[in-house]
């Protein structure tokens, strides 16, 4: 369990859980990498700065009331200035983002003929709603277009060994590209290697991969935590228990969300995080678990509760079912079903969402790989997307008025709004 501690003294270390959900009452320092992350009392516009340590990188986060509520901005590593070199306006996609930026390896490569090409896709599993719409507008807005004469699909049902063969048949089929979603990202650098040396160029989607010969297109999860964070600590006034719902603890997008989340939160010395429950980015799950967590904590008052992913309506049911109000829910994927609840509530509902469906990734994803076949010359290895914000002001936006609590899904919004103008011909040469 993280309790901020008000005014701490300077270099004390903030104490918080590990991601994955350790024990509540034992406490760590959170980690971030081998990154110190340090904000110091003469900040003006909570702004973190960001060195390298050696030994465990435990993050030492100094917090000040008057900055609960706002995103903290930590630089990116970028050792080429890949990413400082892109306009200013595109830096900010860049805040937090815990990949390594490099030029690309891919950055005057076209393919050796001119079509129609072969791309490979490769996803983890089908086991919620988002994945499968990110499967279904990847074939989808491929199809459309017509330089795509045929489209692979190959999914591991959440097995990474068998889905690192699976990638490994894409190569030994000569596909000109591969679309994947790595279960396990650590574990993809080899055959990331071995497509490249067949001069075959990879894009990792949702989660990252470590390896400068694939392109990086994901959501920029510490963006997306902090955004959540600071959102939800200015819903319940910056004080009260937050109760945070992993998805699956060590996958990229958890993890980064939650040092975003913590970052965010840990501004507020009023907040205390409980992030001890696992949803498995599943509704089903997530609705068990938080039961639980209600059941043999009833005296536990929750203010608000975040989450890496799309499990609200799981969320809200459990705490319905254990006869208690429905606090805000950070959306983390805006659920159509959890979005209705909103929009049907707006009196009673203090809302929060961060708006990143799956077409919109998907849409985002075959537009770098059209640029990419066009020979354009991609700049950058990694492309962080920077998460929507879904406000009282911009739900209508985002929500059907024919969709209930029920409704199953992600909202994608307008489809174009993880990929904002200008932002591809800021990574690409031509």
């Amino acid at each position: 369990m993280l309790k901020n501690r008000r005014n701490p003294a300077p270099g004390a270390a903030v104490p918080g859980t590990v991601p994955g959900g350790a024990v509540p009452g034992k406490t760590v320092p959170i980690v971030v990498g081998a990154v110190l992350i340090l904000l110091t009392a003469a900040c003006s516009g909570g702004t973190l700065t960001q060195s390298t340590v050696t030994g465990t990188g435990a993050a030492v986060i100094s917090s000040r009331q008057d900055q609960c509520g706002t995103v903290p901005t930590v630089a990116v590593k970028d050792p080429d200035g890949a990413a400082a070199n892109l306009p200013a306006a595109y830096q900010t996609g860049y805040n937090g983002y815990t990949g390594t930026v490099y030029t690309s390896r891919w950055d005057d490569w076209k393919p050796a003929t001119r079509g129609p090409y072969t791309i490979g896709i490769s996803i983890s599993a089908e086991t919620n709603p988002f994945e499968i719409e990110l499967l279904n507008s990847l074939k989808q807005y491929l199809s459309a277009q017509s330089n795509i004469g045929k489209i692979i699909t190959l999914v591991s049902s959440n097995n990474a060994s068998d889905q690192l063969s699976q990638f490994k048949s894409l190569i030994a089929q000569r596909v000109t590209m591969i679309i994947y979603q790595p279960l396990s990202p650590d574990a993809f650098t080899s055959v990331v290697d071995e497509a490249a040396a067949d001069g075959i160029p990879s894009m990792s989607v949702l989660n990252t991969t470590p390896d400068p010969n694939t392109v990086n297109l994901a959501i920029n999860g510490f963006l997306q935590g902090a955004e959540e964070g600071s959102a939800v600590a200015k819903a319940i006034g910056g004080k009260g228990t937050v109760l945070g719902v992993h998805g699956i603890p060590g996958v990229a997008i958890d993890t980064d969300t939650f040092v975003g989340i913590r970052a965010a939160l840990a501004l507020c010395p009023d907040i205390t995080l409980v992030d001890s429950v696992t949803g498995e980015f599943q509704d089903s799950v997530a609705q068990t678990a938080v039961g639980q967590y209600l059941k043999t904590n009833p005296r536990t008052t929750i203010s608000a509760v975040v989450e890496s992913g799309p499990m609200t309506t799981g969320i809200m049911s459990a705490f319905q079912e254990a006869g208690r109000s429905v606090p805000t829910v950070a959306d983390a994927g805006a659920e159509k079903g959890a979005l209705a609840y909103w929009s049907e509530h707006r009196s009673s509902y203090q809302g929060v969402a961060i708006g990143n469906g799956a077409p919109s990734l998907a849409f985002a994803a075959v537009q770098v790989a059209e640029r990419m076949l066009a020979g354009d010359g991609i700049k950058v290895s990694d492309i962080p997307l920077a998460p929507v914000l879904i406000t009282p002001g911009n739900l209508s936006q985002w929500v059907s008025p024919d969709w209930t609590f029920s409704t199953q899904g992600t909202a994608s919004g307008p489809v174009s709004s993880l990929v904002p103008a200008g932002l591809l011909n800021a990574v690409f040469s031509r």
